[in-house]
């Protein structure tokens, strides 16, 4: 099941239509992280937390990888109804 949810988030980073909430590009500007480094952690790690988030009543997953300069980072995602990537908020590790 996983592996269909990051094929789904990698499809959507593909066809750019992933979406990143002011939470998320806030916490992007404070811990440096470009939207290309985020991208990049989609597109090449690994779903390491699967959480259900009893406010919104739906799946959230936290993936791990790297930044194009092979920093450590984590980004926390979730699909929205047209099954698009929504970026909740990421930080470096």
């Amino acid at each position: 099941m996983l592996t269909r949810i990051l094929q789904q988030i990698r499809k959507s980073v593909r066809e750019d239509t992933i979406v990143v909430t002011q939470h998320a590009f806030d916490e992007m500007l404070n811990e440096d992280i470009l939207q290309a480094d985020v991208k990049h952690c989609l597109l090449t790690g690994r779903i390491i937390i699967r959480q259900w988030d009893e406010d919104w009543q739906e799946w959230k997953y936290v993936i791990a990888g790297v930044t194009l300069m092979d920093d450590e980072i984590e980004v926390v995602v979730k699909l929205n109804v047209l099954r698009h990537a929504v970026v909740i908020t990421t930080y470096r590790l």
